[in-house]
């Protein structure tokens, strides 16, 4: 039987932007581990398998380019 671990970080300003993906519960045979922070951060980016990104606020070209160029190739970017 497999297992698969999600490791998603979101960013966003709005302090609770991603609260009801937060308190979701995994999908059976599954886990996942959230990291946040208000601006893209490369170091989070490089370790996540999903990043979503609210851009409110932000510099959306900007911040988009930089995240899609951060992330491991099979990670998904959600803007």
């Amino acid at each position: 039987m497999y297992h698969c671990h999600l490791q998603i970080y979101l960013i966003s300003r709005q302090p609770d932007g991603f609260a009801a993906i937060r308190d979701m519960a995994p999908m059976e045979f599954f886990t996942h581990t959230f990291f946040e922070s208000s601006e893209p951060q490369q170091a989070l980016a490089a370790r996540a398998d999903l990043i979503l990104v609210d851009l409110q606020g932000m510099d959306a070209a900007c911040e988009t380019k930089k995240l899609a160029a951060w992330k491991k190739p099979e990670a998904d970017l959600v803007v």
